[in-house]
């Protein structure tokens, strides 16, 4: 389901991004959203590794252009959530 797909992409980015920014150990984040997301997103929440998946997967790049500008506004707004909740969290 592709809906389900770009909202794990999306959370995933956001929760990345936040916990980054806020904890010391970012690995223990990484290592938790991918395996929360895995099954459902792969848990790329990282355009470099869905611009990999884009040249060097099977399908045929003209399958996969479409789904990848998508994949990549989701993962923008993602990371921009993850600052606006980083920004939320440190005014408190």
């Amino acid at each position: 389901d592709k809906k389900k797909f770009f909202a794990y992409e999306f959370i995933g980015t956001a929760l990345l991004t936040w916990g980054y920014n806020m904890t010391d150990n970012s690995g223990v984040m990484i290592f938790m959203l991918t395996l929360m997301c895995w099954e459902v997103s792969c848990a790329h929440f990282n355009n470099a590794i869905s611009l990999g998946n884009l040249f060097f997967n099977h399908k045929s790049f003209k399958d996969n252009l479409a789904p990848y500008l998508i994949l990549t506004v989701v993962q923008f707004l993602g990371s921009m959530l993850g600052i606006l909740l980083t920004v939320i969290s440190v005014k408190r």
